[in-house]
C-alpha cells in the first residue's frame, strides 16, 4: 500500500492511488457521506477520516490520520471492558478474510465524553498488495435496546478484480436507472444532482435508493458504494 503525508483535499486520506475504482477513489466518494466513516489498515493506523466522523465525534481528521485507532478511538464493550487496543480481533478478522458481523460499543468523544456507536466493517482488499486492506468502519448512533442484526448474506469479501458475489435466486438484479443512480452516488452527486441529471423528482431518486439498498443487502448509502466499488458496479 503506498503511503504519504496525508494531503487534504476535503477530507484526509494517506493513500494516494486515485485511479478511477481504486481504493483512494472510494474513500473520496465517501468524504461527504452522511455516515461516519473511518478507513483503518490492518496495523491498525487511521487512514481515512470522513466529515461525519467529525461530526460525530469531534476529532477533526487531520489530528486523527496516522495515528493508532485505539489511542483516538478508546473503544469500550457494553460492560466497559476495554475493546480497542494493538492485538484487534476485527482487524485479524480483516486479515484473515472472516466477516466481522456488526456490533455496538463505546468510544470517546474529542471533548472526552463517551458515544454508544453500531458498527459495521467492510474489508476493502487492495490490488496487487498481497494481503493489505482497508477495514472500513461506519459508526451510527446506537441507542438502548438497538439489535445487533447479523450480516446479510451476499456480503462474502471479494479482492479487487473478482467476479461479484452472487445473489441469491430471489433477488432481483438492479435495473439500468438503479445502476446509474448507484453510479452517481459514487461520483458524490446528491440526491438534488441526481434528479436535475436524470430528469426525474427527488422523491424518485429515493426510492431507487431505497430498492438499491434492499437488493444489495445493505443498509446505508455508504456501504452500497463500497459494495459498488468492491464489485465493480460503477
Amino acid at each position: 500500500m503506498k503511503v504519504t503525508r496525508p494531503v487534504h483535499l476535503g477530507y484526509h486520506c494517506s493513500m494516494n492511488d486515485g485511479a478511477a475504482g481504486s481504493p483512494h477513489a472510494l474513500l473520496l466518494s465517501l468524504t461527504d457521506s452522511p455516515d461516519a466513516v473511518c478507513g483503518i489498515d490492518l496495523g491498525g493506523q487511521i487512514v481515512f477520516w470522513n466529515r461525519a466522523s467529525e461530526r460525530l465525534l469531534g476529532w477533526h481528521a487531520s489530528a486523527v490520520v496516522g495515528r493508532p485507532c485505539w489511542t483516538v478511538l478508546g473503544g469500550m464493550d457494553l460492560f466497559q471492558n476495554r475493546y480497542c487496543g494493538p492485538s484487534c480481533a476485527v482487524a485479524r478478522m480483516g486479515e484473515s478474510g472472516e466477516s466481522v458481523h456488526p456490533f455496538q460499543m463505546t468510544v470517546r468523544h474529542h471533548d472526552g465524553r463517551e458515544v454508544e456507536v453500531r458498527v459495521t466493517v467492510l474489508t476493502l482488499k487492495l490490488p496487487g498488495a498481497g494481503n493489505s486492506a482497508v477495514l472500513l468502519h461506519t459508526f451510527r448512533p446506537a441507542f438502548s435496546g438497538d439489535p445487533v442484526e447479523p450480516e446479510p448474506s451476499g456480503r462474502a469479501e471479494a479482492t479487487a478484480g473478482t467476479a461479484p458475489v452472487p445473489r441469491s435466486s430471489g433477488v432481483e438484479p438492479l435495473t439500468q436507472r438503479e445502476i446509474e443512480t448507484l453510479g452517481m452516488l459514487a461520483a458524490g452527486h446528491s440526491t438534488g444532482e441526481i434528479a436535475r441529471r436524470l430528469f426525474i423528482s427527488p422523491v424518485t431518486v429515493r426510492n431507487h435508493v431505497q430498492h438499491i439498498l434492499e437488493k444489495l443487502g445493505v443498509h446505508s448509502k455508504s456501504e452500497a458504494i463500497a459494495y459498488a466499488f468492491r464489485h465493480h458496479l460503477v
